[in-house]
Order: C-alpha cells, then sequence, then structure tokens
C-alpha cells in the first residue's frame, strides 16, 4: 500500500507492505514490512516483522516460524502495540 493509500479491512498476502494506513488485521505468511509513516491499527501475524523508524502498529502482534504459517496459531515470539 502507497504512503497515500488507507484501508479499512483485513488483509492476508504472501507479503505485506505498509506505507499507508491499515485498520484491520494484518497475516503475512512471508513477511510484514511497516515503512516510515505507515500506519496499522489492528492484529498482525507474521513470521518476519520490519517496522521502520516513524512506523505505528497499534495492536496485538505475534510473530511466529515461517513453518507455523500465519492461520497456526503457534507463537515462537511475540510484541504488543
Amino acid at each position: 500500500m502507497g504512503e497515500t493509500g488507507s484501508l479499512t479491512g483485513d488483509v492476508r498476502a504472501d507479503e505485506v507492505v505498509v506505507a499507508g494506513a491499515v485498520e484491520g488485521e494484518l497475516a503475512g505468511a512471508s513477511r510484514i514490512e511497516i515503512r516510515p509513516g505507515g500506519r496499522v491499527r489492528g492484529a498482525v501475524r507474521t513470521p518476519r516483522l520490519q517496522m521502520h523508524e516513524g512506523a505505528l502498529l497499534d495492536g496485538p502482534c505475534v510473530v511466529e516460524s515461517a513453518a507455523d504459517g500465519p492461520d497456526s496459531g503457534t507463537a515462537t515470539d511475540g510484541c504488543a502495540g
């Protein structure tokens, strides 16, 4: 999603890159990246999370092993927003 984009709803994809605003649940099978100025309000689940300086995450976060996948519910690490 680009810097001027906004989305309300859930996103499921292999890779999710946010530079705009998202309100909803994000599930990235490979990774989720929140770029500077990117804003996420909602739950995040992925094996790899990259947050740049100036990014905002407001919601629960589960970082899991890649073998578990975004729907397994098995967490190896976690973070809170």
